[in-house]
């Protein structure tokens, strides 16, 4: 009966390791996928509101030799690069991966645990005069 239980241990481990392998794939896939959106969303953040400084400064000087000009444009767009600087700071001190990695640690112990099932040797049997 010990027999017939373990080996349907076995099958049944057998089962959650293929479940949790595919699992683990596809978890794996989905980290390298928020990290990269992840680098570039803080890249976006920094370019956008260097790009928008940049451009702000230029109008500064051409605005500023208009003794007619209005410096209005000028602090809409430095408004703009400092909200893109700002989200470039925000995503760059968040880490959005932290839960996912958490998440394929625990499939990763739980493989172990079920691997370690599959793998362990069948009890010995019960000798006759024991029975």
């Amino acid at each position: 009966m010990r027999a017939a239980t373990a080996a349907s241990d076995k099958i049944a481990s057998q089962l959650a390791i293929t479940r949790i392998l595919d699992e683990v794939a596809m978890l794996e896939s989905r980290i390298a996928t928020v990290d990269s959106n992840h680098s570039s969303e803080i890249g976006r953040g920094f370019g956008c509101g260097v790009a928008l400084f940049f451009i702000a400064i230029v109008f500064a000087f051409t605005l500023v030799d208009d003794s007619h000009g209005s410096w209005i444009p000028v602090f809409v767009i430095v408004g703009f690069g400092l909200i893109c600087v700002f989200n470039g700071w925000r995503a760059l001190h968040s880490d959005p991966v932290q839960p996912l990695r958490a998440q394929l640690d625990a499939l990763q112990r739980d493989l172990a645990k079920h691997q370690s099932i599959v793998d362990a040797r069948p009890a010995p049997p019960t000798p006759p005069e024991h029975r």
